[in-house]
C-alpha cells in the first residue's frame, strides 16, 4: 500500500514539474515573438511618455530637462513590465 502511494505522489510531482517547465517554455516563446516585442515597445513609448509628463512635467515646462537616467528608466519600466 505504501509503495503505490509513494508512486502516486512521485507521479504527481513529476507532472507538476512538467507543467511548470511547459509554462516557462511558453512564456519565453511568447516573449521572443516579434509581434510581442513590437507591441511592448509601442506601449512602452506611449505609457513612458504619459509617465514622463506626469512625473517630470513641471521641470519640462520650465524649459529644462530632467536627468537622462530618470527619463530612460521611465521608458524602460513599462517595457519590461
Amino acid at each position: 500500500m505504501f509503495k503505490t502511494l509513494e508512486c502516486r505522489v512521485s507521479t504527481k510531482l513529476d507532472y507538476m514539474r512538467y507543467k511548470n517547465e511547459k509554462k516557462k517554455k511558453l512564456f519565453w516563446q511568447g516573449f521572443i515573438r516579434q509581434e510581442t516585442r513590437h507591441r511592448a515597445l509601442w506601449l512602452a513609448v506611449l505609457v513612458g511618455t504619459i509617465l514622463t509628463l506626469i512625473n517630470h512635467g513641471d521641470v519640462i515646462l520650465t524649459g529644462s530637462l530632467p536627468p537622462i537616467w530618470k527619463m530612460t528608466l521611465t521608458y524602460m519600466v513599462p517595457f519590461f513590465v
